[in-house]
């Protein structure tokens, strides 16, 4: 069988088979597959084997092609002409002189496997074969590591980072940097986004179905962002740049000999959502990380959702009415043969708030939230016909007060920057011009729920 290709630094992927019992009706005894399973990894079609394919083509020599009937499962590991792999259930088969042609319909891991269970887990990693540099990526459709082009303005750095690399994002894996990136003419946003990215998948199948499965996605990110937005009067629903797209190299893992193929996804986009009627300008870094998923057991679903994260946010300057938020952060799909998968989000972002005034043509008051939103959705089409489809598309969603004109002394507008760290409740501390800190403050989170998207209707 092909080597099987993985891109994780720290790697970790692992095909648990026991032989031990785990007690009630989820006891594993070992790993079965259909009888009816033909793994056909070492015959490569004819032609290449893209996801929605249903007609494939191969030498009619092959003896284990010359085998398959109606009704038979296919299954390929990565190959030459299978970049996604690939999971099938047979309807037809008809030949000519040199060829033998298979018709299929999707298939799904429990139409395959009678008993197993498996995990993979592990740190993706853009440039883990040292190749993937600079934005290089990897295309399932094509089984080429490829250029991609980045949204104008953004470079993507694998191994190495920028000689002018932000302090702030250089310690993460992931280093993208965006130099006057323009939202929607609205305005332009300069800075850095830096990420680890581990995950856990795991399934457990037995008599063809589905007894238990975790999706969870453990992003860590760091963003330095300096704002400029303005100069007309908008307002916008999710004005987002997608900075750069990862297809990451195929991971297989084993359930006895059908290998299940996954393609990680990252997008990692940026964003301004609201309604802005002059400027705002201001910096922010903010730090944080968030696991994210979803776990089924006994036939119910539960997410799962642990959080933390830290600020430094310069005090903003509104010159008008300012009712905005910017965002950046990751968004992950797990491709399963090439068809969408399980998936995740977590976007840090800070939400401003200016009410100004068109007689005194002053700022009334203003107040800076900061926070982040996770998600995560599980379709389970490939999976098996015992799931259903689910998505929570703000497992964790909360926002807190970090800065506000009702504070007095505590942010001035124009001086100073808030630092603080954002748990359970948040804390901080603001920071004057002279360097001197203020007495500590802290507040309750307040729940947004799914905020990103909303501001715009307003």
């Amino acid at each position: 069988m092909k080597k099987i290709i993985h891109l994780l630094a720290a790697a970790s992927i692992a095909a648990i088979f026991s032989n031990c019992a785990f007690g009630g009706d989820d006891e594993i005894i070992g790993s079965k597959v259909a009888e009816n399973v033909r793994v056909l990894t070492p015959v490569e079609a004819r032609y290449i084997v893209t996801p929605e394919q249903t007609r494939l083509t191969f030498e009619k020599a092959n003896d284990p092609i010359a085998e398959l009937q109606p009704g038979d499962i296919i299954v390929s590991d990565v190959n030459g002409a299978s970049p996604s792999g690939y999971l099938k259930k047979v309807t037809q088969v008809s030949e000519t002189s040199d060829t033998r042609i298979v018709d299929t319909v999707p298939a799904t891991l429990t139409d395959a496997i009678q008993e197993g269970q498996a995990t993979a887990s592990g740190s993706l990693n853009p440039a883990g074969d040292n190749s993937l540099l600079k934005g290089a990526t990897y295309n399932p459709e094509t089984g080429l590591i490829e250029e991609i082009n980045p949204a104008p303005g953004v470079t993507v750095f694998g191994t190495k980072k920028p000689t002018d690399a932000v302090p702030e994002c250089s310690t993460k894996k992931w280093y993208v940097k965006f130099d006057n990136v323009n939202i929607q003419d609205a305005g332009h946003i300069n800075g850095c986004v830096g990420m680890n990215l581990d995950f856990v998948m795991n399934v457990k199948i037995k008599w063809f179905e589905m007894k238990s499965a975790e999706f969870s996605v453990n992003p860590s990110i760091t963003s330095k962002i300096d704002v400029s937005v303005g100069g007309a009067t908008f307002k916008i629903s999710r004005a987002q740049v997608t900075l750069t797209t990862f297809n990451l190299q195929p991971i297989t893992f084993m359930i006895g000999p059908v290998p299940v193929v996954i393609i990680p996804r990252i997008k990692i986009v940026l964003g301004v959502d609201g309604k802005v009627t002059a400027t705002l300008v201001t910096s922010i870094q903010f730090a944080a990380s968030a696991k994210a998923g979803l776990q089924y057991k006994d036939k119910k679903w539960k997410t799962i959702k642990e959080k933390s994260s830290n600020f430094v946010i310069d005090t903003p300057q509104f010159g008008g009415e300012v009712d905005a938020m910017v965002y950046a952060g990751p968004e992950i799909t797990f491709l399963l043969y090439g068809v969408v998968g399980p998936g995740a989000n977590l976007y840090v972002y800070t939400h401003f708030i200016g009410n100004w005034s068109p007689v005194t043509q002053q700022l009334q008051k203003w107040e800076v939230w900061l926070g982040f939103e996770a998600g995560a959705h599980f379709t389970a089409e490939a999976f098996g016909r015992t799931l259903f489809n689910i998505s929570e598309p703000s497992i964790i969603g909360y926002e807190g007060l970090i800065a506000s004109s009702d504070y007095g002394g505590i942010a001035p507008a124009g001086t100073g920057r808030v630092v603080g760290v954002v748990g359970q409740r948040i804390s901080g501390q603001y920071q004057k011009s002279d360097g001197s800190y203020s007495p500590a403050m802290s507040g309750d989170f307040v729940t947004v729920g799914n905020l990103v998207g909303k501001l715009g209707n307003k």
